[in-house]
């Protein structure tokens, strides 16, 4: 049955990804373990906005994650950003995460410190995000449903963003996993608001 809902899912996702006002994100993820504590992943992703017929921009994000304790999780990615006629961006994420089990759910909170490094005369803004997620955690096929506000820094000291973001997690072997995700980005705040809905989908292929 789960596998009859995640051919569903994915017929959808293809559709929607071709309608007016979507974006596309697609990755893969490199992933080595290069101990019991410490992973390192690099991870490319490929935007396409215009009902997914132009290329929009990319990025390429190198992170870090070293399990300290039971549950707990400390990361830091960097995010370099190129733009099509433009000077890259960059950015640097320290976060931490915890996780916790009780039956077949799993409950992860993170806490990002969303920096941006104001390179190229650029002058983005720092937030502090935090997200949970619930996964029905059981199985090759994991759906899941996450919230995440942005508090915009810089002396605003304002929510500005959110993201509703149901999605799963596909084992399709020891090697290769799928990720699909559907973001709905909506401003906070802010006028006029803006709202995005954003598709993803990531192959993470551990080495």
């Amino acid at each position: 049955m789960r596998k009859i809902g995640t051919i569903i899912f994915i017929l959808i996702f293809s559709k929607l990804t071709a309608q007016t006002d979507n974006i596309n994100w697609s990755s893969f993820q490199l992933q080595k373990k290069l101990s019991e504590k410490l992973t390192l992943n690099i991870k490319p992703i490929f935007r396409f906005n215009e009902d997914v017929s132009s290329f929009q921009n990319m990025s390429i994000d190198v992170f870090a994650g070293y399990k300290f304790a039971k549950g707990w999780t400390a990361q830091l990615t960097s995010r370099t950003w190129f733009i099509p006629d433009q000077k890259p961006r960059q950015f640097i994420w320290p976060e931490v995460s915890y996780g916790i089990s009780t039956g077949d759910l799993k409950i992860d909170n993170r806490l990002r410190y969303h920096l941006a490094l104001d390179i190229n005369n650029r002058d983005d803004p720092d937030f502090l995000r935090w997200s949970i997620r619930f996964m029905y955690n059981k199985g090759t096929i994991k759906p899941f449903f996450a919230v995440e506000p942005w508090l915009r820094l810089n002396g605003i000291d304002q929510l500005r963003r959110v993201r509703y973001m149901p999605g799963l997690n596909w084992k399709l072997d020891d090697t290769y996993s799928l990720s699909l995700v559907y973001w709905k980005q909506e401003s906070i705040n802010r006028s006029p608001k803006i709202s995005d809905n954003l598709w993803l989908i990531n192959l993470l292929i551990k080495l």
